[in-house]
């Protein structure tokens, strides 16, 4: 026999998904890698609603410069402005040293979009 749903008591609904994109990162991030990535991941956020998500896949990633540091700090803003949360998924080695030696490992890897309205509590 089947059991009939109880209209006092509904089954829960889950939540939707957020929508994410997940872009591959390959081998040097550097002065001549930086701008398409930069155009990928912008391109990407406009398909995006806020409260989606956009994950860097850095498998692949062999090498991150300065200038590679700069970008991905360029996409955290604007992803943050966006209400987008970023992801930096399967991070080489080389790329966590590098985000710790230059203090920006919890700014780039934390898991919450922080706007700047709520930092200061408003």
């Amino acid at each position: 026999m089947t059991a009939l749903p109880d209209p006092l008591h509904p089954a829960p609904v889950p939540a939707p998904l957020p929508a994410t994109v997940t872009l591959p990162v390959e081998g040097d991030l550097d002065h001549e890698s930086c701008d398409t990535l930069l155009a990928t991941t912008t391109a990407a956020m406009s398909t995006q609603p806020a409260g989606g998500v956009v994950r860097l896949d850095c498998t692949a990633m062999t090498m991150c410069d300065s200038m590679g540091l700069s970008t991905l700090l360029q996409i955290r803003r604007r992803t943050d402005a966006a209400g987008i949360l970023l992801l930096i998924d399967h991070r080489p080695a080389v790329l966590d040293r590098l985000l710790h030696l230059t203090g920006t490992f919890d700014h780039l890897v934390r898991r919450s979009v922080v706007r700047d309205d709520d930092a200061d509590g408003a």
